[in-house]
């Protein structure tokens, strides 16, 4: 069963991010905007989620349906991606043309983790506190 990922969310820690964003050519100039403080708000009902990620001037907005193809801009990269429920994960991945990540978002400890892994393996984790 799928947990609600809904709410406000700031970011608290990385994990080998920076390296994550290395391995799938991040340019430096955008690594750093990247690594600085996010502020997420995510509002979940049913099938639908409503994410907003701000760091600074930076706002990234999806709107996006489980199971349903959906275009993102992110890294640099613009993907046909797919969100699906892996137990209480929420997965994201490439549903279109060539993968350069995969993403899964889970709340443990009521804490909100989000680790990427690149196509090489490399992996980066954020993990965000409640607001």
């Amino acid at each position: 069963m799928a947990v609600n990922l809904g709410g406000k969310w700031i970011l608290a820690e990385t994990d080998n991010y920076e390296q994550f964003m290395i391995d799938i050519n991040v340019p430096e100039p955008m690594r750093k905007i990247l690594m600085a403080k996010a502020e997420l708000e995510i509002v979940h009902e049913g099938n639908i989620i409503k994410y907003r990620r701000r760091r600074g001037d930076d706002i990234l907005e999806l709107v996006f349906t489980i199971g349903e193809k959906f275009k993102e801009n992110a890294y640099g990269y613009k993907e046909i991606r797919v969100c699906t429920w892996e137990g209480d994960k929420l997965v994201a991945k490439t549903a279109e043309g060539k993968s350069h990540w995969t993403s899964t978002v889970e709340i443990i400890g009521g804490r909100l983790v989000a680790t990427d892994v690149s196509a090489g393996g490399v992996s980066g984790k954020r993990t965000f506190d409640r607001v």
